[in-house]
């Protein structure tokens, strides 16, 4: 069914508003909403339009305007609504009306998108255009055009302009369409993990609407340490080298003089001079390495990459936070619960989830007044995941009687006196998880910094130990080709239902999906449990593995024993342990 015929009104008084509240009592199978608004920050940025609609009718309501008529809708209306990336309409909606809407019956299309493939794109237009109709692609073209020639923004683009409020209020009928092609598939095939993910929707939007504080007089003052070295390494590069550290082709001529050899190259044909490369030339991560016995080459490198991670921390987080915060220093980060095709999430504004090492930037984050932070890891949820899968019994004892690296290392080099600190302990972590992300025998070495040979003889020891996990990636090898045949497509599907689809012939990367997929799962069932056993007001971030908690100082002992029970997860041949650090004044007192 194409849109010829599509109806679509901006309501601008009472008779129109009456229409509505008419229609709105009409049989559907959902009320479609969507929302116009100055931009992505909803403490920030105004809400301009408030729509809704179904599968032959748009309704745009100015929200300065009429926006009591929107929340009449909410309230009336005793059917299931529909967004599609419902969580950043209902934070907006919810931050201007101050009031909560009903989300035990709103639905998600762009979370059922990402369900049944996770590859493709999430977006509206383009799963309108695939599904519904080829045109709905490009009906914001007129929008677009005008907007351009008018130097209009989404702040100041006229209401009233109807290729503006028609766009908006085309968006749920597309979405209202979009949903009834779709929730029949979710509800035969992913009902479970699509109600974790509408579930954990709304965990994330109070963890987003509550905020984190940051301590902008630390992050000023760092900002202009991180300045001051940035010029100073500049300063010695060039007047010891010649060279602007900025500038790769100079920075690698110089390394080629002093008798660094490159080989990696970039598309251009260029030498590349990325993170792996320098790192390779010090000789590990900058907090890894020994400064005084680097040699000159190295040492150039050493300060290059020194810089650039400075300009980083810089330019994406410290100065960032200006633009970040709200007027009482608090940073709503937006979360995207489907931030990687096997339901990993990540974060921006700022992007949280591409920390770098250490405290810099950590140490920004404090509790509010009378809190302090806590931090609920799990403990290498990975590694307990391939066990689980592998079924192996040497390696859930390995992890179940201490440190899984050190213990493999033992196991595999057949010597009890290996430590933690022992360097044959890197290389046993280096194989473990080249086992789940597919690495191979180069790359484990030059990580661990071994021969390519030893790294080979590690993997054979490996394998001969734990034959329970080759085992394991042959019979997801083989799973995957026979879902090829069968169904034309290779995949894997979690426990609890969630998929990953094997693209351009990268099916050896299908282990690392399984587990990632199944950890994301993992993550997301506890976030629930979290919230259901009354710790929602207290979560701030959700950081990889790791959730971030501000807990007033006289809760803290009842709060900290409902974390350590709610995340705790037996379910496994080998139980997924939680590690709970605080308290905390600053994030990265953990790091310390």
């Amino acid at each position: 069914m194409g849109l010829e015929g599509v109806d679509f009104e901006l309501v601008n008084s009472i008779e129109l508003a009456n229409d509505l509240m008419r229609w709105l009592g009409q049989s559907r199978s959902v009320l479609a909403f969507d929302t116009e608004t100055g931009g992505l920050d909803p403490e920030k940025e105004p809400l301009r339009l408030v729509q809704f609609g179904d599968s032959q009718k748009g309704w745009a309501i100015p929200w300065e305007q009429w926006g009591g008529v929107a929340l009449e809708v909410f309230d009336k209306y005793e059917g299931w609504f529909v967004g599609h990336n419902a969580k950043f309409d209902v934070r907006f909606i919810e931050h201007h009306a101050q009031r909560k809407l009903p989300r035990d019956r709103i639905h998600d299309t762009r979370l059922m998108c990402h369900l049944l493939d996770p590859s493709a794109s999430t977006a509206l237009k383009q799963n309108a255009a695939r599904f519904i109709d080829p045109k709905a692609a490009y009906a914001s073209k007129v929008l677009d055009n005008a907007m351009s020639e008018q130097k209009w923004t989404w702040r100041t683009v006229p209401i009233e302009f109807e290729a503006y409020w028609a766009y908006g209020a085309l968006d749920t009928v597309l979405t209202s369409r979009l949903f009834d092609i779709l929730h029949p598939k979710i509800q035969n095939e992913y009902q479970d993990v699509y109600e974790l993910e509408r579930n954990v929707s709304w965990i994330l939007a109070d963890m987003e609407a509550r905020g984190a504080l940051v301590d902008m007089e630390y992050a000023r003052s760092k900002s202009q340490e991180l300045r001051d070295f940035s010029n100073n390494v500049q300063s010695w590069c060039q007047n010891v080298h010649a060279v602007h550290p900025g500038s790769n082709a100079v920075v690698n001529s110089r390394l080629l003089e002093l008798g660094i050899e490159l080989t990696k190259k970039t598309a251009g044909g260029n030498f590349a001079l990325d993170e792996e490369v320098l790192q390779e030339i010090i000789g590990g991560t900058l907090e890894d390495v020994d400064q005084s016995k680097l040699n000159d080459g190295q040492n150039l490198a050493y300060q290059v990459y020194a810089r650039r991670k400075a300009e980083k921390i810089l330019g994406t987080y410290l100065t960032g936070f200006e633009d970040f915060i709200d007027s009482n220093n608090f940073v709503h980060a937006r979360i995207n619960q489907l931030g990687a095709r096997t339901g990993r999430m990540s974060m921006e504004r700022p992007a949280l989830q591409t920390l770098p090492r250490g405290r810099v930037v950590r140490d920004c984050f404090i509790p509010r007044p009378g809190n302090v932070l806590y931090s609920a890891d799990f403990d290498g949820i990975e590694m307990r995941l391939l066990a689980h899968f592998a079924q192996d019994p040497a390696l859930i004892e390995a992890i179940n009687t201490g440190d899984i690296h050190t213990n493999t290392a033992q196991r595999v080099y057949g010597d009890t006196t290996i430590t933690k600190k022992d360097p044959r302990r890197q290389i046993a972590k280096n194989v473990g998880f080249a086992k789940i992300y597919g690495a191979g025998p180069e790359k484990i070495a030059w990580t661990a910094g071994v021969s390519v040979e030893e790294a080979k003889k590690f993997l054979d020891q490996y394998d001969a130990s734990f034959p329970g996990v080759k085992r394991f990636q042959s019979q997801v090898a083989h799973v995957a080709e026979q879902r090829k045949r069968d169904e034309g497509v290779a995949y894997v599907k979690t426990p609890i239902g969630r998929i990953e689809i094997s693209r351009e012939n990268r099916d050896y990367a299908l282990v690392n999906a399984l587990i990632q997929g199944t950890a994301a799962d993992v993550f997301k069932e506890a976030l629930v449990r979290l919230d259901e056993a009354g710790c929602g007001n207290y979560m701030l971030l959700p950081i990889h593995d790791e959730v971030i908690f501000d807990i007033p100082e006289n809760e803290v002992e009842e709060a900290t024993d409902l974390i350590r029970r709610a995340m705790a997860d037996n379910r496994w041949s080998v139980p997924i342990t939680v590690g709970v650090d605080g308290p905390m004044r600053r994030w990265g007192e953990k790091y310390a």
